[in-house]
């Protein structure tokens, strides 16, 4: 089982939480929800956090791969950014996904690292490219089939209206065991930071994508949550 170093991350709060209401700049407010988006099995314990579209064109399996866990299945979870005012009655109210949280284990999380460290002086730290708006997580054994399943003239037909309705995807192929929980990014396309939630004998137990879109509101709303 790995266990990890790297630059401590102090003071950095992961607002993953449901009934906090945050302010935005237009004047709105939004509340935050947790939607559970299902298990990956993960073969290898080789966990990948990127666009799916990586597993077509891949660059080293370091570029992607954010930890090694024990193989095992884990459920993932995503904190949701719900708009309640609409346009008009009857408007299913607008939502965007913020984070998206691997479980690896119930231990508590004692200290936050980068998964992607860029090593350099200024502590800067690295994400993944988005490109299709959407971001994924899967063990890298399941690339190879990622890579088939999305070369499929129905890909984007298939997964479209569920990423629409749900923010997310599960797709699995029950002969191998492979499967892949894709999701919506909320900002759209871009870089997204990976963090390693380590318990106290430095073992990942979640593995967090931010997604930015809370660092883009004015704030929590002290008064709500």
């Amino acid at each position: 089982m790995a266990s990890y170093g790297g630059r401590a991350v102090t003071g950095y709060d992961f607002p993953f939480r449901a009934g906090d209401r945050y302010s935005w700049s237009s004047g709105s407010h939004s509340e935050t929800e947790i939607i559970s988006a299902g298990v990956v099995h993960f073969l290898t314990g080789a966990v990948v956090a990127a666009d799916p579209a990586w597993s077509i064109n891949p660059l080293e399996e370091s570029d992607a791969v954010a930890a090694n866990v024990p193989p095992g299945s884990y459920p993932v979870s995503l904190l949701v950014s719900v708009w309640q005012q609409t346009p008009a009655s009857g408007v299913v109210p607008r939502s965007k996904v913020c984070v998206a949280k691997l479980h690896v284990s119930n231990d508590p999380v004692t200290q936050w690292v980068p998964a992607f460290p860029s090593g350099s002086d200024d502590g800067a730290i690295l994400g993944f490219a988005v490109d299709s708006g959407t971001a994924s997580f899967f063990d890298f054994s399941a690339k190879d089939w990622l890579t088939a399943r999305q070369a499929a003239d129905d890909w984007y037909d298939e997964i479209s209206d569920l990423l629409l309705r749900d923010h997310y995807v599960l797709v699995e192929d029950q002969a191998t065991g492979f499967n892949a929980i894709v999701y919506e990014c909320g900002m759209g396309d871009g870089v997204y930071e990976v963090w390693l939630g380590l318990n106290s004998d430095r073992q990942v137990a979640e593995i967090l994508v931010d997604l930015e879109l809370l660092s883009h509101s004015t704030g929590a709303d002290r008064g709500h949550g």
